[in-house]
């Protein structure tokens, strides 16, 4: 009997016994396109991590593109549509890739449904993003996403991080880590296109990120957020203006760095105090 004569009811039967099995799942899903009906598609992966692992003794050459080259074959159409989430991750030294690597464009130009998209790098010196391949921040300003997390990178000028937001027209969640941006400067206004319900400023991620997400300028309304987590170490005027800005605020977590200048945040003037009285609605604080 050909895989095409089996009972659909057995097909379903086999894949809901492989449902915790993703491994399986995947190769299932290259071996027989009928098996994307829509009852064992629920079980089939909606999320891609593609990443460096720890280094070996040699580095394997063309690592990340093995890995990526499953998703590049003629069948690729039919699983590509159903990933949702793409997670990015970069090591250091030889694991350097995402600024290089051709299979990442190819692959990014085939996910156009992706919808939460997190890029974690882990070296130290922060890449610019003028370097990143244009297919990759197309993608990483798409106006589909909405959830975004990205980290270690830097921009040129508040323009360019301005312009990057632009186009994420869709975004609800965003969450920036070790983020660098220049002083920020004055702005024509434009139509905010995306209304945040949640952001994170992880650890030194530049507080003029601030003062870029208030800007008339900015593309990102930030006044309805309902949970909000910075970390602090300076800069403490700028996160008293994004406080008395968020009104709607939930939830609050302030993480003080361990390098805080405690004595001038106790020596701050009325504007640069944290005044929690413009957040009625805030139910959760920590620090």
């Amino acid at each position: 009997m050909t895989i095409a004569a089996l009972p659909p009811e057995l097909l379903d039967h086999t894949i809901d016994h492989l449902h915790d099995d993703m491994p399986t799942l995947r190769h299932c899903a290259l071996v027989y396109r009928a098996w994307l009906a829509p009852s064992p598609r629920t079980h089939l992966p909606h999320h891609l991590a593609p990443a460096a692992q720890a280094p070996p003794a040699s580095p394997p050459p063309h690592q990340i593109s093995n890995r990526l080259r499953p998703l590049q074959s003629p069948d690729a159409p039919h699983l590509t549509q159903y990933i949702r989430e793409l997670h990015i991750y970069e090591g250091i030294s030889w694991q350097a890739w995402i600024t290089h690597e051709p299979a990442l464009v190819a692959l990014l130009a085939q996910l156009k449904h992706v919808r939460r998209l997190h890029l974690q790098r882990s070296a130290a010196l922060p890449i610019p993003w003028a370097t990143l391949p244009s297919g990759l921040q197309r993608a990483l300003g798409s106006p589909k996403l909405q959830e975004l997390s990205i980290g270690t990178m830097a921009f040129g000028g508040p323009d360019e991080f301005l312009f990057f937001l632009e186009g994420c027209r869709s975004l609800r969640v965003l969450q920036l880590d070790h983020l660098l941006i220049g002083v920020p400067v004055a702005a024509n206004d434009v139509e905010p296109t995306a209304h945040l319900d949640a952001l994170v400023l992880g650890p030194r991620t530049s507080s003029y990120i601030v003062s870029c997400l208030l800007l008339p300028r900015s593309a990102m309304d930030v006044t309805g957020l309902r949970k909000l987590s910075v970390s602090i170490s300076s800069q403490f005027g700028e996160f008293a203006e994004l406080f008395r800005c968020v009104v709607s605020l939930g939830e609050l977590e302030i993480v003080f760095m361990s390098d805080i200048d405690l004595i001038a945040f106790e020596l701050l003037g009325p504007t640069d105090r944290f005044d929690m009285s413009h957040n009625p609605q805030l139910r959760t604080l920590q620090i």
